[in-house]
């Protein structure tokens, strides 16, 4: 009897692995702005801003990123501007919030994740740009011991400045009445309220058109004039000089920061009936870095 034996051939195709050697990070050279579409307001509250790094190198598979503890992003004169890591994109979190560790799917072709700027947390932030840079790793597991890749990250944020001028308690054409006036008599007014917001130090400029002299000009010769002072913020405004400004003044809250307006004149000697006038015009200027 003959035996016949039959041995199958097996032919078997394994499908390559991901080419994680080639794995990594994008370019990100220049740094991502948190605030493309407008100046960051210092007085809005928190925003989030959508970070997006590409990852290269063809069908990564899953890789694991590790990223750094947010600190401030620095800005003029060493203030600070507060960031949180937010939510990431198709991205999974560890559960132990330490390792900051976020594994992204095979296929994904960015390290996605939001940055919450916390305007305001640490204070009214001053203006100008706001920056610093961190470091992200990319690894093949989750334990952290087959790095691919590291990118070094800089975040930008730019705040905006500023600063408004409100007056409280006066008419809403800004004209302030003395009232009558009689020579030998002094007269004061206190009721006016200038309101100053600004998100840096400033100063504010008064400037009399007359030289401090309310004057009636009804006949065109500007003959008649009554000297009066100014006073703003423990400054006093007067004797002639056409400006003075109150400097140095601290970076306010939403609220802005009160102050009153006390005016002083003192008619004296043969002076014409009929109004009397002057135009001051009250500027608010920023003073950033170490200019304060």
């Amino acid at each position: 009897m003959r035996i016949r034996r039959i041995v199958p051939a097996l032919a078997v195709t394994l499908a390559a692995g991901p080419a994680f050697a080639d794995c990594g990070f994008g370019s990100v050279e220049g740094g991502i702005d948190l605030s493309p579409a407008a100046l960051i307001d210092p007085y809005g509250g928190n925003i989030v801003s959508p970070v997006r790094i590409p990852i290269e190198g063809g069908e990564c598979g899953r890789v694991v990123v590790r990223f750094p503890e947010f600190a401030p992003l620095l800005g003029p004169g060493g203030a600070e501007l507060p960031v949180r890591f937010g939510r990431t994109h198709g991205a999974y979190r560890s559960d132990d919030a330490s390792s900051r560790l976020v594994t992204f799917p095979t296929g994904a072709d960015a390290v996605r994740f939001d940055v919450a700027v916390l305007v305001g947390e640490a204070g009214v932030p001053r203006s100008g740009r706001y920056g610093k840079t961190f470091r992200l790793e990319m690894y093949r597991d989750g334990d952290g011991t087959e790095r691919l890749d590291t990118v070094d990250v800089t975040l930008r944020a730019t705040v905006d400045e500023t600063m408004t001028l409100l007056l409280d308690n006066v008419a809403s054409d800004y004209m302030l009445d003395l009232g009558s006036l009689v020579a030998g008599t002094e007269v004061r007014n206190d009721r006016v309220v200038l309101r100053a917001i600004s998100n840096d130090p400033y100063e504010v400029t008064f400037d009399s058109a007359n030289g401090w002299k309310i004057v009636q000009d009804i006949e065109g010769d500007a003959a008649y004039a009554i000297p009066y002072t100014l006073r703003f913020a423990g400054r006093s405004f007067g004797g002639g000089a056409g400006s003075g400004t109150a400097r140095n003044l601290d970076a306010t809250d939403g609220g802005g920061s009160k102050g009153r307006l006390v005016i002083i004149a003192s008619p004296d000697g043969n002076l014409r009936a009929g109004p009397y006038q002057d135009e001051v015009t009250v500027t608010i200027t920023g003073i950033s870095g170490d200019d304060r």
